[in-house]
């Protein structure tokens, strides 16, 4: 057996050169097998099968990282880099070393390091991974896995992990499909009809190993809903948060992709402040997916969960989406479903009119995808009648009946409008009034309630004629900007 001892300069001296955590001990001694006590190095990460145990060896480097040709794998976690650290055992302690491939910092108590020391019972963190040096006894050991510097991840690892250091972008994009658990979201076309193919000239084919979603560190799901699902991403070469929608397979309809088209277009088209950009989109072996500006908020659906949202608020958020609704007509675009839930509210405060999967060009007749979209919105008052009368003329006028249904919601604090307006029958002239805003808030001035009622008149004639029009009623309210 081999003993040493680190005097308490060289101690002070070892801290003044690396952090060292403060379980370190300043002597102690080892030998091939550590002597009493064997090493484990344990990641521990947000899920519940995410984590494992190694057997720490008597000398290294050990390579860590997401996907390393060597070492240990932490495939779970995204904002672990493919090969991050380097991890060296010196005696009773662990040196990490930060490689110069890692995208993301190593946190130790909090502040980031790259290259630190710690004892056992100390950790570090990596993106949202935990890793613990612990310290157990032979007996403890052996009635866990045996040791080796290349354990095999647990059991059933295979089935839910690819080898992700060989595999392609297409497989790593199916893993991180697969990790967020939604059976209908695949990459493979549906079995029973090939993939609808979008406009080559529009959206080009590529392969994922190429340059198309290769260029995206996948980081973690925003949103998912029965068309699919979207994920936050960072563009390697621009360093640039971006959100990535994926169409559902289970969605891939030939009028599900024309619908997805048309959205990607429209969206394309628009170049406005208060609308969300798109930036590509495209399909790759039949994976037909959007890219579009990462929003850094809520939206008001989720703010009227939390609080009440005061009038002239309420206002200025409506003043906000009439000004992006109104670029998007001026290129003969309709939203068709505006709704607080398409509505994000930045962290700066601003209004971000997203959700445009139900869009129609201006002067087009109502179709049946939009009908069946609104079905169940339809039932509960949130949809223009002329958006499920047969032939329908869908203008920008529809729009202005669904910000007047969004202005309701945010007084209201209640999503859609009462059932007993959802039928937009035939009625005497006080049933033909929408639900007055001061039903909700006696405080409402009178200037917003005639402007209120103007925006939801059943017929389209009788509404404001354009969104310049509706901005210059609504600043008259408050005195809004």
């Amino acid at each position: 057996m081999v003993s040493y001892n680190i005097h308490g300069g060289v101690r002070q001296r070892l801290r003044a050169i690396l952090p060292l955590g403060p379980n370190f001990r300043a002597s102690g001694c080892f030998s091939g097998n550590r002597g009493r006590n064997v090493y484990e190095f344990q990641a521990i990460g947000p899920g519940i099968k995410q984590t494992w145990c190694r057997r720490l060896p008597a000398e290294g480097p050990i390579r860590l990282g997401r996907a390393p040709k060597s070492g240990w794998a932490v495939p779970w976690d995204l904002r672990i880099s493919r090969e991050h650290a380097d991890l060296v055992p010196e005696g009773e302690a662990l040196r990490v070393r930060r490689l110069a491939t890692a995208r993301n910092s190593i946190y130790l108590r909090g502040e980031p390091m790259d290259e630190f020391i710690i004892g056992p019972g100390e950790d570090f963190r990596i993106g949202q991974t935990v890793f613990r040096l612990a310290a157990v006894s032979p007996g403890q050991a052996e009635a866990r896995r045996p040791s080796s510097v290349s354990l095999p991840p647990p059991a059933g690892a295979a089935n839910l992990w690819l080898d992700v250091a060989a595999a392609s972008e297409r497989e790593r994009l199916q893993l991180v499909l697969d990790q967020f658990e939604d059976d209908s979201t695949c990459l493979e076309p549906p079995g029973d009809a090939p993939p609808a193919v979008w406009p080559q000239a529009s959206f080009p084919t590529r392969d994922l190993d190429g340059n198309a979603l290769g260029l995206y560190e996948l980081m973690e799901p925003l949103h998912r809903g029965v068309t699919g699902q979207v994920l936050k991403a960072r563009h390697l070469y621009l360093d640039r948060w971006s959100a990535i929608q994926i169409l559902a397979s289970s969605a891939s309809s030939a009028q599900a992709v024309a619908r997805f088209h048309r959205k990607a277009q429209s969206t394309a088209a628009c170049d406005h402040e208060h609308i969300v950009h798109t930036y590509e989109g495209g399909q790759v072996g039949g994976l037909h997916y959007l890219v579009m500006e990462y929003i850094d908020g809520c939206t008001l659906a989720k703010l009227l969960v939390r609080q009440r949202i005061a009038a002239q608020a309420a206002v200025s958020y409506v003043i906000q989406a009439a000004r992006g609704l109104a670029h998007a007509h001026q290129r003969q675009i309709v939203h068709c479903d505006v709704t607080p839930a398409h509505l994000m509210l930045t962290s700066r405060g601003a209004i971000k009119v997203i959700g445009w999967g139900q869009v129609e060009r201006l002067g087009s007749n109502s179709s049946n995808a939009c009908q069946d979209a609104d079905l169940a919105s339809r039932a509960m008052g949130s949809t223009a009648p002329e958006q499920f009368a047969p032939g329908g003329r869908i203008d920008q006028r529809t729009d202005v009946y669904k910000l007047g249904c969004t202005l309701y919601a945010l007084l209201a604090s209640q999503p859609l409008l009462p059932l007993d307006w959802a039928s937009a029958r035939p009625a005497d002239e006080a049933g033909s009034k929408a639900p007055p805003l001061r039903g909700i808030r006696p405080e409402t001035p009178d200037r917003l309630e005639a402007v209120y009622q103007k925006m939801l008149a059943h017929a389209p004639e009788d509404r404001w004629a354009s969104m310049a029009e509706l901005i210059e009623a609504l600043q008259g309210v408050f005195g809004s900007a």
